[in-house]
């Protein structure tokens, strides 16, 4: 889908994304083709805040089956409260999510758009990744905080760095209530939007402040914001639609991904065990941090979506030294990881826009660019990864050796 894409966003629940979004999209509709996805799926408010009546559908078109979306006063809407009753319970396993978002964004009618709003959930998971990797060449992300979630600001806008998205600007919502009298109060604290976007050089959209009339607009379904209220997202619109549409990569990279992963991440490998029996104290590991002789691993290099494997490598710990296995007859723990994730893993370094940061086996786990399998493996797993990857005198000798990951960070 190749339109403007923003998606609306905050590591904190309860900030205001959902009024931010409908806003943002009741707004985009006046310059173009707009379509909303509430992807909160746990949590979807669209229903609630703007008193909606109507029912997504699944409809048949040939051999496929799509859902027909939902036409809100011309824009196009998909929200779970609109597929199921609004206090309908959703507890589903993560990957699940991701799956209903990939299968809205490709297997609905959308039409050619012009804008499409994402009103994100609270946090980093499996919807953020899926929306992420779904809208390549994005606009980027309006970051909604508080004046008392300056930790959580700073989280999701990191987050956007870690993974070289772009963020639009931040906006402070609830940001102190002016009684009927005319007196301020910061219920929440001081603003700190301003310090936050001085600190990371990202562009501050304004505040809305804490009001009862919005209060009550939200009540009676029609949350639209005026004012002062107002001007934040009157300048996040104006720099949508003012923005060039990002151009997506007109040659990719997966065939050559793939040539790499066939031939070199196994001679990698290699280089980093090899490393690891020479450098790490393996013996002393397994007795301090739980290497359990016998099990076999599996490193298993993959393509960006995770759909196909281009490399697989059996390894175990033998004789207080790391080895390569053949033909295994079990596999106790599975890693997954890109070719990108891998020669990041390898260099101890990502390329993050034009510049260039650490990257080291935490940055990998936390921020989800590996996936790990098999009972116990997550502890196991960390650790492993730690001493593989963990040297920076290794980095720096396979990173002379095997410059070409230099391509893939």
């Amino acid at each position: 889908m190749v339109c403007k894409t923003i998606w609306v966003c905050s590591v904190k629940g309860g900030t205001g994304k959902t009024v931010v979004s409908v806003n943002l999209a009741k707004e985009l509709s006046k310059y173009g083709r707009v379509g909303l996805i509430d992807a909160d799926i746990d949590s979807s408010n669209f229903v609630e805040f703007t008193h909606v009546k109507g029912k997504l559908n699944v409809v048949a078109e040939g051999n496929k089956r799509k859902f027909e979306l939902f036409d809100w006063e011309g824009i196009k809407v998909f929200s779970m409260g609109l597929f199921e009753e609004q206090d309908r319970p959703v507890c589903m396993i993560g990957e699940s999510y991701g799956q209903i978002i990939c299968d809205v964004i490709n297997e609905s009618d959308w039409g050619q758009l012009d804008y499409m709003v994402v009103d994100l959930p609270a946090g980093a998971n499996d919807i953020f990744k899926a929306i992420t990797n779904e809208f390549k060449g994005a606009l980027g992300g309006i970051v909604v905080t508080q004046p008392a979630a300056v930790v959580d600001a700073k989280r999701v806008v990191k987050l956007h760095r870690r993974n070289g998205l772009p963020v639009i600007g931040l906006i402070e919502n609830m940001s102190g209530f002016v009684c009927e009298h005319g007196a301020k109060y910061d219920v929440f604290g001081e603003s700190t939007v301003e310090t936050l976007g001085k600190e990371f050089g990202v562009p501050v959209l304004g505040c809305i402040p804490l009001s009862m009339d919005i209060r009550k607009a939200v009540v009676n379904g029609t949350p639209w914001l005026s004012g002062d209220a107002s001007v934040p997202v009157l300048k996040a619109c104006k720099i949508v639609v003012e923005s060039p549409q990002p151009e997506l990569e007109k040659k990719t990279l997966s065939q050559k991904v793939e040539d790499l992963a066939q031939g070199v991440v196994e001679r990698v490998l290699a280089h980093v065990i090899k490393l690891a029996n020479v450098g790490v104290d393996i013996k002393g590991r397994m007795t301090s941090h739980g290497f359990t002789g016998g099990n076999v691993i599996d490193i298993v290099v993959v393509n960006d979506e995770f759909n196909k494997v281009l490399s697989r490598t059996h390894f175990t710990v033998r004789k207080d030294k790391l080895v390569v296995l053949r033909s295994p007859s079990h596999v106790d723990f599975e890693v997954w990881a890109s070719v990108k994730t891998f020669s990041r893993l390898v260099l101890g370094k990502a390329r993050v826009g034009d510049n260039v940061v650490g990257y080291d086996p935490v940055d990998a786990w936390t921020n989800g660019d590996v996936r790990v399998y098999g009972r116990g493996s997550t502890p196991w797993v960390l650790e492993l990864m730690r001493t593989l990857f963990g040297n920076a005198q290794e980095r720096t000798e396979l990173g002379s050796k095997f410059s070409v990951l230099e391509k893939f960070i």
